[in-house]
């Protein structure tokens, strides 16, 4: 893989005088024919520079001093101009002061009689100088003008007639050297002279003589006779072939570049087929042109190469050379005698992958700028016949992209050049024979209705990719072209199609006729074809469709199409793009998309089940801001799109499923901010059928500096009310819109015209942070850095929770806190709505809301709470409940969970349920409040029950009985029945440690009476044979009771 450079790929298509690397002046191609090899090795050895623009302005004039610095450095070989300044002070002329950097150079030559000045003692070195006067100062760096031939009335003459014979003019014709010299004259004076121009000295005996290489003969160029060139800087020419094969003079020096090779001038040069007699006539050869060299591609021993090695007669009419598209060189030989033949062919290539250059920490490159590309034509099929199969290479230069079509020549096997295809996307209009479709790219003979002929190393791709493929008669494709104008290869015209929308659309009436015209915005570059003629649009050829009036056509606008221009110039549009847009029925509705390079730069996210739109640095995009017709557009790309906006998209997909296209009706995402305070308090105006307009009455604008306006109406434009955006959305689906429900802080959106959003802002909560010397302060983090709460405007609102989302709290209501209240001011825990810059970046302003929350019971009829007031986000504080008999206090719900940050306890545990109670709810240290506050209160009934149970298992040191239980009715007494062998051996005691109170709200003492009821037994330390027939009563706390009558039965069996 090898570099040519820009000049030389230039020189190569052009057909001129190629040239190295070191003459790639970027006006190389202004220096004239002639004086190009002195240009190309007078910089290459950096004698004669060009400017720091990168030109060399040959035709423009030099001065003295310039000319004086020249000579300097061929007489001194100091190309480097390192001594030239020890040489300033050396002048003898009066005009040296205004001469500045070329005093060292001109004194140096005045002191070694290489330059010399006026009669009135002056240099004049920024004057004009003439080409008689160059040569004098050349010749004297030669050695001439040592009899002071070079001063008198005819000096000029005695200077050409010394150049004469030097062989200093050889290539100079029908210039005035009277005249100024121009930079590339002097440049071709100067070479000729150092490089071809034998040194001399001078004697009064033999006049003058030229050097010689020590008196013996030299094998080199030169022989006896040394030249300034060869003694100072070891110039010398030898022939080579350069790239391609082409015939070269390659000059070898010992300085700056080291060498520079020049090419020969070709003789004669084709670029389609030409036959023996063509070549003859054009060689002025009467019988025949002997070819004896001959490369291909720079190639000579290959079978191509070898079939142009022969004796061409003038005579031969029919054998055929050449062929269409391959460029053939043909070069005479030294002695004139027979001719050397290079064959440059052009091939079609892709590029598959662009590699950047990479330095490393030293700036030296590591890695060089390169492309690998698919090469097409190289390849045929056993027929020799050139076949769709392509090859894989690569090549260094910059300045292309993947995707791009490019043309390569090859040297020796190795890409030697590169440079982009011009393409077009047109009609296929004529074809071989009777045929209407084929897979042979050589069978084109019309693309939209004018005559092409087809390059010899064309081939069907890109459309065959690299297999086969067909193309049909009057469908539209995108043709490549070679240099000469061939088509060398076929593509699918969507690839590379031209993309535009309609701004305009208008019909025009002309004696009855129609004629519709449009302007059409191109997607690459935002530009405007103004007022063409339009065939058909979406394939329906148009007519009294379009309406006189472009403001009525709104059908036609907004979509991304296609075009091709047919044979009367009338333009075809053709619809295109994948549309991001849902349809229900017979209905179709444009979903709104997104996209936030913060996010992911190279995606727009689309809504729903849509595939988000993939972008990369080829990709184009055009958006237009403003509706049709006269709207506004802009075309941008990856790297230069703006930030973030909303739009409704549509898009064409390339091959490596990026998007080669996007076309975006929307708006940048900005927005400025609105608090709103009443959500409730709107009014409503209609604009049109379509569009109304709503007026929040309770809203503030808030200003970009973070200052509050006074309270405004902020109007919101829309085609429904339901309007605002929640702040988690992400545009899922349209119906993420919903109505305006919520007090707070709001960005408000302009999408486009009369299309307006509200997104809601989700408050923060303010914490502690450390700053950068480990401080803790109250604070927030901005784009880059912490932003302290003191350093910002800073608002305070109030109102009531209404509820939370996402566990950030809301309001449907807020009121400005007054100045005077202890509510203005900033903690840790408060909640705060952020306001931001216009970028959404650095933080402006902050609007503290205090929300109250509401703390209840869930009885209002049988309890009441007391507390402080609590707003969301602050401590928890204690509770108090006062609760009617009967009832009691169950639990303490905050945000509608259990709170278990509470700690719920009857203040008076004495108390019973019969009478009226307080519980005390205490918060546990450092709790928050996070909703609303509700104390669970429970109905606690008196006692229906009043059971006795036996207990189970009965205590271990019982063993002598047992206790069974029959509960109580309604109507009769329970029974406690002791099963026990006598009962002599059961103490009451016992028996009551073997029963309990069983029930709601009952005394868990138990008493015993006589069975009369009428006497209570206090002293149980006794066994029941003793007291006789006893009674047990069970007491509630109302004071009702139960009695249950105690009965001895012996065990079963006994």
């Amino acid at each position: 893989m090898k570099k040519l450079l820009a000049m030389v790929l230039a020189l190569v298509m052009t057909l001129s005088l190629a040239v190295s690397a070191n003459a790639a002046f970027k006006d190389a191609d202004k220096v004239s024919a002639d004086y190009s090899e002195a240009v190309a090795v007078l910089n290459g050895m950096g004698v004669f520079k060009g400017y720091e623009d990168g030109s060399f302005q040959p035709q423009g004039n030099i001065t003295r001093a310039e000319v004086a610095a020249i000579v300097y450095r061929v007489y001194t070989a100091d190309v480097k101009d390192a001594k030239a300044s020890l040489y300033a002070t050396y002048n003898k002329f009066s005009d040296m002061a205004g001469a500045g950097w070329a005093q060292g150079y001109i004194g140096y030559c005045a002191n070694a009689a290489l330059v010399k000045g006026y009669p009135n003692g002056t240099f004049q070195p920024s004057g004009k100088v003439t080409g008689y006067e160059v040569l004098a100062m050349i010749l004297r760096a030669i050695g001439y003008d040592q009899n002071n031939e070079f001063t008198g009335a005819d000096w000029a003459l005695h200077v050409a007639q010394t150049a004469q014979q030097a062989g200093v003019l050889k290539n100079v014709k029908g210039v005035d050297l009277n005249a100024p010299a121009t930079r590339e004259l002097v440049a071709e004076l100067l070479f000729r002279a150092i490089a071809k121009a034998p040194m001399v000295t001078y004697t009064a005996a033999f006049g003058y003589q030229t050097v010689s290489f020590n008196g013996k003969a030299d094998g080199k160029t030169f022989k006896d006779n040394e030249t300034l060139g060869h003694k100072n800087f070891d110039l010398t020419d030898k022939p080579t072939n350069g790239t391609y094969g082409r015939p070269a003079t390659k000059w070898t020096y010992n300085c700056g570049d080291k060498s520079t090779t020049v090419y020969d001038k070709p003789v004669a040069t084709y670029t389609e087929e030409f036959k023996p007699c063509d070549l003859c006539k054009d060689l002025s050869k009467k019988k025949e042109a002997k070819v004896t060299v001959a490369y291909v591609d720079g190639v000579d021993t290959s079978a191509a190469a070898k079939a142009y090695v022969d004796t061409f007669k003038a005579s031969d009419t029919k054998t055929a050379l050449g062929a269409q598209g391959q460029l053939v060189e043909v070069y005479e030989n030294e002695k004139g005698e027979d001719y050397t033949v290079i064959v440059i062919n052009t091939y079609l290539a892709k590029v598959t992958k662009v590699i950047e250059e990479v330095k490393d920490k030293n700036d030296h490159v590591k890695v060089e700028a390169s492309v690998n590309v698919d090469v097409y034509g190289t390849k045929t099929d056993k027929n020799g016949d050139v076949n769709n199969e392509a090859i894989k290479d690569s090549f260094e230069t910059e300045g292309f992209k993947k995707g791009d079509f490019v043309l390569v020549t090859y040297n020796k096997g190795d890409i030697a050049s590169m440079e982009a295809a011009k393409s077009d996307t047109a009609k296929l209009t004529g074809l071989k024979g009777k045929n209407e479709r084929t897979g042979d790219i050589k069978d084109v003979t019309a693309v939209a209705y004018n005559d092409v002929k087809v390059a010899v190393m064309a081939t069907m791709n890109p459309l065959a990719k690299s297999t086969s493929a067909t193309i049909n008669l009057k469908d539209s494709y995108t043709f490549y072209y070679d240099t000469y104008g061939n088509i060398i290869g076929v593509g699918d015209y969507t690839a590379d199609a031209n993309y535009v929308v309609i701004d305009r659309i208008w019909a025009g009436h002309n004696d009855g006729k129609v004629t519709v015209y449009a302007d059409l915005v191109n997607v690459s570059d935002a530009s405007v074809l103004t007022k063409v003629t339009v065939k058909s649009v979406k394939g329906t050829v148009l007519d009294v469709t379009v309406n006189q009036d472009d403001g009525k056509n709104a059908k036609f606008y907004e979509d991304l199409m296609t075009y091709t221009v047919n044979k009367d110039g009338e333009y075809e549009l053709t619809d295109t793009g994948v549309k991001v847009e849902v349809k229900n029925q017979d209905e179709t509705t444009k979903l709104l998309c997104t996209y936030d390079a913060n996010v992911k730069k190279d995606v727009i996210k689309t809504p729903g089940d849509h595939k988000n739109v993939y972008m990369d640095k080829d990709t184009e995009i055009l958006f237009q801001y403003t509706a049709s017709p006269e709207g506004t557009y802009k075309a941008y790309t990856l790297d230069t799109l703006p930030n973030s906006f909303w739009g409704y998209v549509e898009y064409v997909v390339g091959e490596n499923g990026r998007a080669d296209v996007v076309y975006v009706r929307g708006a940048d995402k900005t927005f400025s901010y609105v608090l709103v305070t009443d959500p409730s308090d709107i009014s409503i105006k209609a604009i049109d059928d379509d569009t109304t307009k709503y007026i929040l009455d309770g809203a503030y604008a808030l200003n970009k500096d973070g200052k509050l306006d006074e309270k405004t109406a902020v109007s919101v434009t829309s085609d429904s009310k339901n309007f605002v955006l929640d702040a988690t959305a992400d545009l899922d689906n349209p119906l993420s819109l919903t109505n305006l429900s919520k007090a707070g802080l709001y960005k408000l959106y302009t999408l486009g015209e009369n299309d307006q959003v509200l997104q809601y802002v989700e408050p923060t909560k303010l914490t502690e942070v450390k700053d950068f010397k480990d401080n803790t302060v109250l604070g927030l983090y901005g784009e880059d850095d912490l932003v302290n709460v003191d350093e910002l405007q800073n608002f305070y609102w109030t109102g009531k929770l209404t509820n939370t989302a996402n566990g950030k709290p809301y309001s449907t209501k807020l009121e400005k806190v007054d100045d005077k209240s202890e509510l203005t001011s900033m903690e840790a825990g408060n909640w705060v709505y952020v306001q931001r810059d216009t970028k959404d970046k650095e933080i402006v302003a902050l609007h503290k809301i205090s929300l109250k929350v509401a703390v209840s019971v869930s009885d209002k009829e049988n309890a009441s709470v007391s507390a402080d007031t609590m707003y969301f986000g602050d401590a928890l504080k204690d509770l108090e409940i006062t609760v009617k008999a009967w009832n009691e206090a169950t639990g303490v719900k905050m945000n509608g969970m259990a709170a278990t940050e509470y700690t719920l306890a009857q203040k008076d545990e004495k108390l019973t349920h019969s009478s009226e109670r307080v519980y005390t709810a205490t918060a546990a240290k450092n709790a928050i409040v996070n909703g609303d506050i509700v104390v669970t209160i429970a109905a606690d009934p008196a006692c229906n029950s009043k059971e006795i149970k036996a207990v189970d298992p009965l205590p271990a040191d019982i063993t002598n009985f047992s206790v069974e239980v029959t509960p109580h009715t309604n109507s009769a007494r329970g029974t406690v029945k002791v099963i026990a062998s006598s009962a002599a051996t059961v103490k009451v005691n016992d028996l009551l440690r073997c029963i309990k109170a069983n029930g709601t709200h009952v005394n868990p003492d138990l008493v015993v009476f006589d069975n009369s009821l009428a006497n209570k037994i206090t002293d149980t330390n006794v066994t029941l044979d003793k007291v006789g027939n006893v009674a047990i009563a069970v007491y509630a706390e109302d004071g009702s009771v139960a009695y249950y009558n105690v009965v001895v039965e012996a065990p079963h069996g006994n």
